[in-house]
């Protein structure tokens, strides 16, 4: 996972992209969904949810923009990114530093 800028000023109309690679080593497609959960630095949680299909041995790269609130608090908002299929959770190997802050 990625994400671009890490460093946004509050009130900016530019978005935050969030972007997941997902990869399909099985002979099998996969069909299933993205999530992105993002904590802000007030612990409230929102969650981004899109449904995806892996086509076998394919990869799929996926871009969301996500636009900071007029209001958002300020410091350090962490992403989790997730692939989940049938019963399988797979999460991003970058999540210990899937981060953006917002600043003044």
């Amino acid at each position: 996972m990625s994400i671009f800028p890490k460093i946004i000023k509050k009130g900016t109309d530019a978005p935050i992209v969030l972007h997941m690679h997902v990869k399909n080593d099985s002979q099998n497609d996969l069909s299933g969904h993205i999530f992105f959960t993002i904590l802000d630095p007030e612990n409230k949680k929102q969650v981004i949810k899109d449904r995806i299909r892996v086509p076998a041995l394919g990869e799929v790269d996926k871009y969301y923009d996500y636009h900071v609130a007029r209001d958002a608090p300020i410091g350090r908002y962490y992403v989790k990114g997730e692939f989940c299929f049938g019963k399988e959770k797979v999460l991003s190997e970058t999540h210990k530093n899937d981060y953006f802050d917002v600043i003044t």
